[in-house]
């Protein structure tokens, strides 16, 4: 799978997987507010991005981004079905 076309639905369970939460995930969940959420959880984010869509975030990005609507936003829309 090389990131083209990745459901909504796919991508908040792989996201979900990736920063190891029990939180059930949708657009407007506010990264930040997670119990989990951390400078780890920040590494494992670019990690899965970099992963599923070869796309290389900074931290200082990510420290932009709240909603997982706004990290979507920063994928690219192109890159969901």
């Amino acid at each position: 799978m090389g990131g083209n076309g990745m459901t909504n639905k796919e991508f908040f369970n792989k996201l979900k997987e990736a920063i190891e939460t029990d939180v059930t995930i949708d657009e407007n969940t506010n990264l930040k507010s997670l119990p989990e959420y951390s400078s780890l959880t920040t590494l494992l984010i670019i990690a899965f991005i970099d992963e599923n869509f070869g796309k290389s975030l900074s931290a200082k990005e990510l420290n932009s981004v709240n909603s997982v609507k706004s990290l979507m936003d920063l994928i690219g829309d192109d890159q969901f079905e």
